[in-house]
This record gives C-alpha cells, sequence and structure tokens, in this order.
C-alpha cells in the first residue's frame, strides 16, 4: 500500500548494518506539517532501506519534504511491528525556507501619499 505524506524532518539517523545480510538501514523523524501547530503532533518514524538509505542525505533536519512510503507489518512472538518504508523523498523547502516562513513580518514604510489616512500601502 503507497502512501504520502508532507513532513517537517526533526531527526536524521546514522547509517546501520542489519540482519546477517548486512542490510543497510537508515531512519529519519518527521512531524507531519498540517499537524505541526496543534497540541498533539503527529509525529512519525520513516525506514529506508537498501539503495533508499541515500534519498535522505540531500535533506537535512527542519527541511520539508514530500514522503512516499508503503505502511509494512510482521509479527513476531505475538507482537505485531508496523514500519513505515520510504522509497521517495521530495524536498519542498529547506531549513532555511522555513525560516524565513516563520519569522515575523517586516513593518510596512509609511505611506508618502496624502490619500492614505490609514498608512497601508494598498
Amino acid at each position: 500500500m503507497s502512501n504520502e505524506i508532507k513532513v517537517q524532518i526533526r531527526e536524521i539517523g546514522e547509517l546501520q548494518i542489519v540482519g546477517k545480510s548486512n542490510t543497510n538501514k537508515r531512519e529519519f523523524v518527521g512531524v507531519e506539517v498540517s499537524e505541526r501547530e496543534s497540541k498533539y503532533e503527529n509525529i512519525l518514524k520513516f525506514t529506508l532501506m537498501n539503495k533508499n538509505v541515500a534519498k535522505i542525505d540531500k535533506c537535512a533536519v527542519g527541511d520539508i519534504v514530500n514522503v512516499h512510503y508503503d505502511v509494512r507489518g510482521r509479527e513476531w512472538k505475538d507482537h505485531i511491528f508496523i514500519d513505515l518504508h520510504a522509497w521517495r523523498i521530495d524536498e519542498i523547502a529547506t531549513a532555511s525556507d522555513t525560516d524565513k516562513v516563520n519569522e515575523p513580518p517586516q513593518e510596512l514604510p509609511p505611506s508618502t501619499t496624502g490619500d492614505d489616512l490609514d498608512g497601508l500601502p494598498f
């Protein structure tokens, strides 16, 4: 099952070598963008495997990305584990771009025409 979601990257993990077959694995954590301002953030951990681990290299903490992922589940010793396996990451905004969006707006210069009584430039 393929899904996609827009998240702001909160954490990027290190490359791990796991299993008997020495599989490459890397995890990253993101906060769903539409939920950043809510009381309870939707925090998701994604897993990149094998050839996909390099897809996070172009990203940094604070970047906003669109993540395409599959939901995978498995059972082990009467426990169910669910993973979000990312397979594509599209960068939307870099951390410096998101800082500019979160900055307070600059004050507008005062109006220079006598007709404008409220000081608005339009």
